[in-house]
């Protein structure tokens, strides 16, 4: 099975709420040589994208203004948006969440048809 980068996308926009474009991704491939995205050049992108939108897993407290990460000022759980993308993430390149870290490459460290 090959990393499908569409289909992560539309997953990372629906866990996250923000919007992915194919420019987003063109330029995320374009920074390295062959293309490829960087897994925390991609958490980045989302990070930029929705500090507004943050939800407390726990208790539904609305954490906008809150930098990740950090603690629920309502109920004082951890929150950590790295702990949500990472295993996202995995999933599509087919890897233990462990073994992703932000200087992975998706298509040369995860994509066996690569």
């Amino acid at each position: 099975m090959s990393l499908d980068i569409i289909e992560l996308a539309m997953d990372i926009e629906e866990m996250f709420g923000v919007e992915v474009s194919r420019t987003d991704l063109d330029d995320l491939l374009a920074r390295n040589n062959p293309p490829d995205i960087r897994a925390g050049d991609l958490y980045d992108l989302i990070e930029a994208k929705h500090p507004t939108k943050r939800i407390c897993q726990a208790c539904r407290y609305d954490l906008r203004g809150h930098v990740s990460p950090g603690c629920c000022p309502e109920c004082g759980k951890r929150f950590d948006d790295w702990d949500r993308f990472r295993p996202l993430v995995a999933m599509h390149c087919n890897t233990a969440p462990e073994s992703l870290t932000r200087d992975s490459l998706l298509v040369r460290d995860f994509d066996k048809h690569w």
